[in-house]
């Protein structure tokens, strides 16, 4: 077994590209200036980005995917621990492709999670939510009382918004199948 196929780590300039395929396409990197990761996995250079800044203000405006939808969720909970936010109302359908059950989001909601803030979900039902995402079933029973979930079984999927809503920031997925949406400025 050589270093190169269990996976192996070096911080490189960003400048170094590697091709996205075999027919040699480039990927497109980050700026010069900074450093990425680059995996050797298996025999193959894959270039990954580097992680946000945690103290970057959210963004605004439109977004396009489930990935970066999903990041915008995740940088939403990481603000919210960081800030304080006092409320937060969750609204979609089944919550299925949220990343609600992954350790990064729970690690924020437990630094959010204080005498004084509400969390407030509200779907058609919850049976997704259950099966996808255990972290976020367990850190409800610790953090009940923070809690409101709310369902309308007899709503139909289509009507209910998709969003994050904050005193302090919005987050509106428009179209919950292709993961467009929009983070208004107010």
């Amino acid at each position: 077994i050589s270093a190169s196929s269990i996976g192996v780590r070096w911080r490189l300039p960003a400048m170094v590209r590697w091709s996205c395929c075999r027919c040699g396409a480039p990927t497109v990197g980050p700026t010069p200036s900074a450093q990425t990761d680059v995996v050797i996995a298996f025999g193959v250079a894959m270039q990954t980005l580097p992680p946000p800044d945690p103290a970057a203000p959210l963004p605004e405006g439109r977004f396009s995917g489930r990935e970066a939808f999903q990041q915008l969720v995740r940088d939403a909970f990481a603000s919210a621990a960081r800030e304080g936010w006092a409320e937060i109302i969750l609204s979609d359908a089944y919550f299925h492709d949220w990343p609600l059950g992954e350790r990064a989001v729970i690690e924020s909601l437990n630094a959010w999670a204080r005498r004084g803030r509400r969390l407030t979900l509200l779907a058609c039902h919850y049976d997704e939510m259950i099966r996808r995402h255990a972290r976020f079933v367990h850190w409800r029973g610790t953090w009940d009382h923070l809690l409101t979930c709310r369902a309308s079984r007899s709503a139909d999927p289509l009507t209910l918004p998709s969003m994050i809503w904050s005193p302090h920031w919005v987050l509106h997925r428009i179209d919950p199948e292709r993961c467009v949406g929009v983070c208004p400025t107010q």
